[in-house]
């Protein structure tokens, strides 16, 4: 039986900028004035030793994971921990997604328009804190044993309801439309002490909402403070690290009633943060269950592969689209965008029903550029060579003053700070691990209920014959790229619909990208092919100085 050392540690992240938006709104008044409850970056090491590089898993308290960061905290780790082998194909890094966080962080454009620029400060915040807490699990690993549990939200309570239903509704499947249970992995030290716990429970992080204007790490950040409070207790574990990744939450949302006073759906008490609280408290309660209950101990390898997809022009495989051969397309943020959500309204949601029909429309025409139905709102994709509605320029606005984000825009064309890069990136990461017979899929992106079913089902089927018998997808994994709906759930251009940005096939891209990861960890490590893609196009260090505080 291979010997396993692990290592975990957390840290705490400075208060923001004020000015910092609250990432994942959209709404220009959203900010982050003060502090609720300080943000934290959790990290866990992985390792059997003997040369092979660690697994490590990261959780920072933010809306979207940034490629950006993820490149600087691997080349810190590299640097400073040789001997280590921290590699890329075993560094997950990602973001619990809680809305009540600042933005100003990732290198890409359209995610930081909303904010008053780059944040070069945030970015070397969440840069450091990260090293410093692998850093730290890596110094105190020590022998180790795994388990895996499964808990599960009773059916009368209202943890979550799918925000998409009428989307769901199309896909071919009985299953129903929100998964209520979980998949932890328990880590203990060799006397049987709990060490960490990861859990992969998919749900929003929004019961914080935009007009409590304030920094919160909303739903799961309260998980994790709910258990290690309960494991330094109870358990006798002081160190206790709970790691709180997200799943595939896309439709996922913790709002089940509507505030009329406030226009909302909101949770089901009173104050968002005593939502936030309970609902919190509600995951680690079903944590602690599966910890307490029969567990399966995980013996068997680590690895992990991970590659890059290039989504602009990416050939799909058949039978995972329609049976045809089909492509995905470059980078366009869809009208339907504007919608927004019941728990977080966009400028046209009042109009939905008659975006519906105007997507049915194009849906009907000839002229798809291989994006379906969607109704042109950003071709992100393309960056200042893109146009808006289909037809306006970007970079310089075709019609400047329209908007605070049409105002940014016009201000970072004049100082230098828009630059060639797509504002949205075509390539992505996808990658899977391997923890003995667990199997994690992790996606730059945000899921919806039945894409991650699909996901799981593709990376099963890819990693069957290596003794995986049960997949986890990790959602808002290593870089952000919008949602990721099913074909079905696409056709019907709601909100997550037209932030898928990639097409109708955007799904099956990547369900093409997990395929081809599980083959390689078919491979023998030494035999495996180096090249791994191109990773997104860097943005150039004076773009980012003049995309920077103040622009």
């Amino acid at each position: 039986m291979t010997r396993l050392w692990a290592g975990a540690a957390r840290r705490s992240l400075p208060p923001p900028d004020p000015r910092a938006e609250m990432l994942g709104w959209g709404l220009p008044e959203a900010r982050c004035a003060r502090v609720h409850t300080p943000l934290a970056v959790r990290a866990l090491v992985l390792s059997e030793g003997g040369g092979t590089a660690p697994i490590v898993l990261v959780v920072h308290e933010q809306c979207m994971a940034s490629h950006a960061v993820r490149a600087a905290v691997l080349a810190r780790l590299q640097a400073r921990f040789p001997e280590a082998g921290f590699c890329t194909h075993r560094l997950v890094l990602g973001a619990n997604h809680t809305h009540a966080a600042p933005g100003g962080y990732l290198h890409e454009l359209f995610y930081t328009l909303g904010n008053p620029g780059f944040d070069p400060v945030w970015f070397e915040a969440l840069v450091e804190a990260t090293v410093a807490a692998v850093g730290t699990a890596w110094s105190r690993r020590a022998p180790a044993s795994l388990a895996l549990g499964r808990g599960r939200f009773r059916d009368d309570v209202p943890v979550a309801v799918n925000r998409a239903p009428e989307a769901f509704a199309r896909n071919r499947t009985r299953q129903p439309a929100v998964e209520r249970g979980t998949t932890v992995l328990t880590v203990r030290h060799a006397d049987g002490t709990p060490l960490a716990s990861v859990d992969w429970f998919g749900v929003h992080g929004t019961c914080v909402h935009a007009d409590q204007k304030v920094v919160h790490p909303d739903n799961k950040g309260m998980a994790a403070r709910a258990l290690e409070a309960h494991a330094a207790g109870a358990w006798g574990a002081p160190d206790f690290v709970a790691l709180y990744l997200q799943g595939a939450a896309g439709d996922v949302s913790p709002n089940t009633r509507l505030d009329r006073d406030r226009g909302l759906k909101v949770g089901h008490l009173p104050d968002d943060f005593a939502h936030a609280d309970w609902h919190g408290r509600l995951q680690a309660d079903v944590t602690r269950a599966a910890w307490e209950a029969d567990l399966r101990p995980l013996e068997g390898p680590l690895d992990g592969a991970l590659h890059y997809l290039d989504f602009d022009g990416l050939p799909v495989d058949a039978d995972l689209a329609d049976g045809r051969p089909r492509r995905t397309a470059h980078g366009l943020v869809g009208l339907a965008f504007l919608l927004g959500t019941d728990e977080g309204p966009g400028p046209l949601r009042p109009g939905r029903r008659l975006s519906h029909w105007m997507g049915r429309l194009r849906s009907a025409s000839r002229h798809r550029r291989g994006q379906g139905g969607k109704l042109p709102f950003c071709e992100v994709g393309r960056g200042r060579r893109g146009v808006a509605f289909g037809a306006l320029r970007m970079s310089p606005p075709a019609v400047p003053g329209l908007d605070p984000v049409v105002d940014a825009v016009d201000r970072l064309t004049s100082a230098g700070g828009i630059g060639d890069a797509p504002w949205i990136a075509n390539r992505q990461p996808v990658q899977v691990l391997r923890i003995g017979p667990l199997g994690v899929v992790c996606v730059a992106g945000e899921p919806t209920t039945h894409a991650g079913r699909l996901l799981a089902r593709t990376a099963a089927r890819g990693l069957a014959a290596a003794g995986v018998d049960h997949v986890v997808v990790c959602g808002y994994a290593n870089a952000f790229s919008g949602y990721l709906t099913t074909a079905a759930e696409y056709a019907l251009q709601d909100y997550e619909g037209g932030h898928t940005l990639y097409g109708p096939w955007t799904l099956a891209g990547w369900r093409t990208g997990v395929r081809r990861a599980t083959a390689r960890l078919a491979v023998p490590a030494a035999e495996r092919p180096t090249d791994v893609g191109l990773p997104p196009e860097a943005v150039p260090a004076d773009v980012l100085a003049a995309r920077s505080f103040p622009c």
